[in-house]
């Protein structure tokens, strides 16, 4: 890429650690330049806010904040809305969690493939999820769950999908919103996450 300034001509030669540093509030690109009428070259970075984009389990700030909430559970904590209790809470979550981490497989239902497209939103918008909503029978808990096991289950399943990135990503369809990519899976499943936290008041 050339541009040209008052003061001269510029060719831009390298861009660096993009990845490296993203944030919730934004991406420091670092670039470096060459003037096309002399030798000089210099080095800059670049801000550039993204506070617009969704909070996903890709992003290291969104993967602490979801650990951190789940172990302000205790086998006491309430919920403020829903049937299950906390522990059965987390056995839910860990079972989503391992559908988005392809060890787990479900298959996109029939009603899905004709309504899942108009309730995509609510997966991947911005919208919280609301109160109550319908769950696949699949991911529905009942009975007594160990708090500490499910507890850990579902820390362990967090990490390994911020780890594992986009590549490790489930690339099956979703059970009922159909194909979505990566980004989408992660978040849905911050979405879901966030959703379940503030049920039981964390």
């Amino acid at each position: 890429m050339e541009w040209r300034e008052s003061v001269g001509s510029y060719k831009l030669v390298k861009i660096r650690n993009i990845g490296a540093n993203v944030s919730e509030s934004g991406i420091k690109v670092y670039f470096t330049c060459k003037s096309l009428n002399s030798n000089l070259t210099f080095t800059d970075v670049l801000s550039i806010n993204i506070k617009g984009i969704m909070k996903n389990l890709f992003q290291s700030e969104c993967a602490n904040e979801i650990l951190q909430r789940i172990d302000r559970l205790t086998p006491q904590t309430q919920r403020q809305w829903g049937r299950m209790d906390v522990a059965q809470m987390l056995a839910h979550c860990a079972v989503t969690m391992e559908v988005a981490t392809d060890q787990k497989y479900l298959p996109w239902a029939f009603i899905g493939k004709i309504l899942g497209r108009f309730f995509r939103s609510s997966f991947i918008g911005e919208k919280p999820v609301p109160k109550n909503s319908p769950t696949n029978p699949a991911f529905l808990m009942t009975g007594q769950h160990d708090f500490l096991a499910e507890k850990e289950r579902l820390k362990k399943l967090v990490r390994q999908f911020f780890e594992g990135g986009e590549s490790k990503c489930t690339k099956h369809p979703h059970s009922f919103f159909g194909p979505l990519t990566a980004v989408e899976w992660a978040t849905g499943m911050y979405k879901h996450l966030d959703h379940h936290l503030r049920q039981f008041g964390v």
